[in-house]
C-alpha cells in the first residue's frame, strides 16, 4: 500500500531534482531529465531515477526508506545492473534513510559476494542517514527539500526557530500554490518523526498550508479515524469542556517535552507552574518562545511589560 510520505517524497524528488542533488554533495548545472524506473522485467519499480545530461550522461536512482529492509542492498545491485542494462549509461544509487528506524546493519553502502571466501562482486551505493544531516544543509540544499528539514539533525526545542526559517524562504521563493503543496508535505513527513499533536501545534497558522485541499483531507481523515477508534473503545466524545481540557493537557505535554529537550528536567515547581497554565494561547506562545529563552525560569517568567501593567493596577 502507497504510504502518504511515499507520494510525498517522489513528488518532491519529480518537481526538484536539482535541489535533491544538492542534498546528496552532487550538485549539476547540466539540465536534468526524470525518466521511467518501471523496471518491469522483475515486476520492481526504484523510487526516483533522474537523468544528468551532462558531457557524458549518467543516471542517479534515490531509494528513500522510513523502515528498515534488510534486502534493500540486493534490490539496490538489482536496480543499479537493470538501469544500465535499459538505460546503456553508468548509475548512481543513493539511499536516504529518514529516521533511525530505517537503519540496521546491512546498512553499509557495499554488497559483497563470495566465492570460496573470495569477493567476486562488489557493488558500492550512498546513505544518507538524515537525522545526521545538518539541519543548515538540509535548507540550504533548495525549496525541494525544506519539507524534510523536520527529519534532519534538529532537536524539537529547535523546530519552531526552523520552521520559520522555512517560512521566510519559502514566502521569497515559491508561489501560494507552491508554499501550499511544501507546507502540506511537510506536515506528512513530520509524522514519521514526530506525534499529530507536536506537528499541529508548530505548524499552527501558516494560512498556505491550512487552506490546502489535500492537508484537509488529512484532517478530515484523521478525525475520522479517531472517532471510529473512539467508538470502537466505547468513548464518547465528551462536551467541550472536556475537549478543551484536553487540549490543555496536550499543550502542557509539548511544553515539557521540547522545554526538557532545551532546558533539561523541570523541577516540582516548574511542572506545578505549567499544570497551573489554563490559557491555550499563552501556552501556545511559550512553546514558540523556547528557542528564544535559555532555561525554564527565562521561559517561563513574565515579560517586563505584563509586570508593570499589573503593578499599575495595584
Amino acid at each position: 500500500m502507497v504510504k502518504p510520505f511515499d507520494t510525498a517524497l517522489k513528488h518532491l524528488l519529480e518537481a526538484h531534482p536539482a535541489d535533491y542533488l544538492r542534498l546528496v554533495d552532487l550538485p549539476t548545472n547540466s539540465p536534468i531529465d526524470v525518466i521511467d524506473a518501471d523496471l518491469a522485467t522483475v515486476s520492481a519499480e526504484a523510487d526516483k531515477v533522474l537523468r544528468i545530461n551532462d558531457r557524458a550522461p549518467w543516471l542517479m536512482h534515490f531509494e528513500l526508506q522510513a523502515s528498515y529492509d534488510g534486502e534493500l542492498p540486493q534490490r539496490m545491485l538489482r536496480y543499479n545492473v537493470l538501469l544500465r542494462l535499459r538505460h546503456g549509461l553508468p548509475v548512481r544509487s543513493m539511499v536516504i534513510l529518514l529516521r533511525p528506524k530505517a537503519d540496521g546493519p546491512e546498512m553499509t553502502g557495499l554488497v559483497r559476494h563470495l566465492l570460496d571466501n573470495k569477493p567476486y562482486l562488489e557493488f558500492q551505493y550512498g546513505v544518507m542517514r538524515l537525522w545526521r544531516k545538518p539541519v543548515g544543509a538540509v535548507l540550504a540544499a533548495g525549496v525541494g527539500t525544506l519539507p524534510l528539514v523536520p527529519l534532519a539533525e534538529v532537536g524539537p526545542a529547535e523546530l519552531p526557530s526552523v520552521i520559520q526559517q522555512m517560512k521566510q524562504r519559502l514566502g521569497v521563493e515559491a508561489t501560494a500554490s507552491e508554499q501550499a503543496v511544501i507546507w502540506t508535505e511537510t506536515y506528512v513527513l513530520m509524522g514519521l518523526r514526530y506525534d499529530q499533536a507536536l506537528a499541529n501545534t508548530i505548524l499552527k497558522g501558516i494560512r498556505e498550508m491550512e487552506e490546502s485541499v489535500t492537508y484537509q483531507e488529512i484532517i478530515k481523515k484523521g478525525k475520522a479515524e479517531g472517532k471510529a477508534e473512539g467508538k470502537a473503545e466505547g468513548k464518547a466524545e465528551g462536551k467541550a469542556e472536556g475537549k478543551v481540557e484536553g487540549q490543555l493537557e496536550e499543550a502542557r505535554r509539548i511544553l515539557l517535552i521540547l522545554g526538557t529537550d532545551a532546558f533539561g528536567q523541570p523541577n516540582a515547581a516548574t511542572e506545578t507552574a505549567i499544570a497551573a497554565l489554563i490559557d491555550p494561547k499563552q501556552l501556545e506562545e511559550l512553546i514558540q518562545r523556547i528557542s528564544k529563552a535559555k532555561s525554564w525560569q527565562e521561559l517561563l517568567a513574565k515579560p517586563r511589560t505584563q509586570r508593570r501593567n499589573g503593578r499599575k493596577g495595584r
